[in-house]
């Protein structure tokens, strides 16, 4: 309870607000919270992952997956920040309900949310897109919620558990994804590759020599490797596959002639 709250509210507003607080306490709320950040994150990380893998093997061109991939994480982190607020409003309503159903009066209610809102320069009533990123929601629409509560004009449900088991379910279907996108096809792609593939000749290249810098030259050393071990052959386009978003050249590479 902040110290200006004690001095500005009235002793019947400062027990109302006190029962809110129990009844988070009463409804298992930060417990609820912390359990909707774990599935939440999950969820983020499987969905970001999921769509990345698939993404990964229909688009080809570099800077066409950048911008694909940034706008599957960005989508992502909204998903995030909408699910956490919407988890941390819903409970907060419960919490209201809480005051009502222990006997406190509805009017003498409003006026300590009035006085919060107030006291913490919080507007009464913010747009709808606004308030779906808030913690809070909207003085205005907690006080209605509050008034159809008492007369019976519609009952406040906030469905967790339905919440909680759909992204479990979506978490699992876009991780299920990651590993047919990202494993079970490409190796499947691979066997079918590698059938056609006799032998890869591998030469080594090193940067040119110190006084052909400048002319950008390269050379050729004899050193050469011929793999025609299938299973190595495999392990070779893998390994090209994997790194055909993010190509590294090295200061000694290898030049692969695949035949």
């Amino acid at each position: 309870m902040i110290s200006y709250a004690l001095e500005n509210l009235k002793e019947e507003e400062l027990e109302t607000i006190v029962i809110h607080e129990i009844g988070h306490i009463k409804r298992s709320h930060v417990q609820k919270i912390l359990l909707g950040w774990i599935i939440c994150m999950f969820y983020y990380m499987a969905f970001v992952f999921g769509l990345d893998s698939l993404v990964s093997l229909l688009i080809l061109n570099k800077a066409f997956f950048s911008i694909i991939r940034f706008l599957i994480l960005l989508l992502g982190a909204i998903q995030f920040i909408f699910l956490i607020s919407y988890i941390s409003r819903g409970v907060e309503i419960e919490a209201d309900l809480f005051v009502l159903k222990n006997g406190v009066n509805r009017e003498i209610y409003e006026n300590a949310l009035k006085s919060i809102y107030a006291l913490n320069y919080i507007k009464d009533d913010v747009s709808n897109s606004l308030e779906k990123i808030q913690s809070h929601p909207s003085l205005k629409n907690r006080i209605k919620i509050l008034f159809e509560a008492e007369k019976k004009e519609k009952d406040f449900f906030l469905p967790l558990k339905k919440v909680y088991v759909a992204l479990a379910v979506a978490s699992i279907l876009f991780t299920s994804a990651y590993f047919v996108f990202n494993t079970i096809l490409p190796n499947s792609n691979f066997g079918v590759w590698v059938k056609n593939i006799e032998k890869v000749r591998i030469e080594r290249c090193s940067p040119a020599l110190e006084e052909n810098a400048v002319k950008k030259e390269e050379v050729n050393l004899p050193a050469e490797i011929y793999v025609t071990d299938k299973e190595e052959i495999k392990k070779i386009i893998m390994s090209i596959s994997r790194t055909k978003k993010n190509p590294v050249l090295p200061i000694h590479f290898w030049s692969m002639i695949i035949k």
